[in-house]
């Protein structure tokens, strides 16, 4: 009794720690699975990201020059002021990508300065040119100071004399100019360079900034504006179709492998009894003696004196029908009269 029980026990904890044992390699090799797909699911919707959505906004400093000449008679005749930028940095030859709109603006900073005041509207000009400076979009637009009167400009000065004082803050204004609306890249004479002109030869600008900025629409205005969102279903995405491929190759491989083991061949043996009353056994050195002309024959002998002979037409798992002849009789004795024994052979795989 006591035995049975420690027999019952130990099986029980064999089992109990199988099951452990099981349960914690299918544990870690879930988590490493599912940590792997997330990485590459990430890593899917990094690239995406990068190769989908252009640069949102490029920024350039406009620089602009003019030239004076001194006519006979002391007057001063000054060009417009302008600027040739390059888009494009060193060994690139395209900023912008074809297709994509892009709204594109000039922003200057203009003093409150009388000239400035009194000078009204002014029109500013901007020509993206390709390779060899051939010409691609032109456009101009009309720009001017915002309107103060003179109480007004007086009591601003006053409320803010202490941070005009101390540099904190200055009389100027800032001028967006919007040159083009929906610019859109030609893709075969992309931008290179823009050569912007402001047609006033008294304006006063104390800086000016070039601003190409993308519109987006659709998908690209989706992920820019809602990134968490975007990013969630994006990775989500991935994931769900990574680990339907993960499960359909985990299922297909037992598959597989179960395919490839039906196709190799299969050597059945047949165990030959010896008849009733007969010697079911040789003399070792009997069978020693003849064993080189059985196998030549197909015949193998057992060290239970029984003669084993390869089957190789009946199917393997149908059961194999041995005719009981004597271990020392001839092949021919194979026809008489025998007792029939149904038995599972071995099987051999080659």
């Amino acid at each position: 009794m006591l035995n049975s029980l420690k027999l019952w026990l130990r099986e029980r904890v064999l089992r109990i720690l199988g099951i452990l044992k099981w349960t914690a390699s299918v544990s870690v090799t879930a988590v490493i699975l599912l940590t792997l797909i997330l990485w590459t699911a990430v890593f899917l919707y990094g690239s995406f990201y990068y190769a989908y959505m252009p640069q949102v906004a490029h920024v350039r400093n406009v620089h602009l020059q003019f030239s004076c000449n001194t006519k006979p008679g002391g007057s001063r005749h000054c060009s417009y002021p302008a600027a040739n930028i390059s888009l494009v940095k060193p060994g690139k030859n395209q900023l912008l990508e074809s297709g994509q709109p892009y709204s594109v603006q000039l922003q200057m900073q203009l003093p409150e300065s009388p000239i400035n005041q009194n000078l009204g509207m002014f029109m500013v000009s901007i020509q993206f040119y390709a390779s060899h400076g051939v010409p691609v979009r032109t456009a101009s637009r009309s720009a001017m100071l915002h309107y103060k009167s003179g109480l007004l400009h007086t009591l601003s000065t006053l409320v803010f004399s202490p941070l005009l004082l101390w540099g904190f803050n200055e009389q100027k204004q800032s001028i967006d100019v919007e040159l083009f609306t929906q610019y859109t890249e030609d893709p075969f004479k992309p931008s290179i360079g823009a050569y912007i002109e402001v047609q006033n030869r008294q304006v006063e600008i104390y800086s000016a900034v070039l601003n190409i900025k993308a519109y987006f629409s659709g998908i690209r205005y989706f992920i820019l504006y809602w990134p968490v969102t975007s990013a969630i279903i994006g990775i989500g995405t991935n994931v769900f179709f990574l680990t339907l491929i993960v499960l359909l190759s985990w299922y297909q491989f037992p598959s597989s492998s179960k395919n490839q083991n039906d196709g190799v061949q299969r050597i059945t043996f047949s165990r030959q009894v010896p008849e009733l009353g007969e010697q079911p056994w040789r003399d070792r050195q009997d069978r020693n003696g003849d064993n080189a002309e059985d196998v030549g024959a197909g015949r193998l002998h057992g060290e239970d004196g029984w003669d084993y002979v390869p089957n190789r037409q009946n199917p393997v798992g149908t059961g194999e029908t041995s005719r009981l002849t004597p271990a020392n009789e001839s092949d021919s004795s194979a026809d008489e009269d025998t007792l029939l024994r149904r038995r599972h052979p071995p099987v051999v795989q080659s």
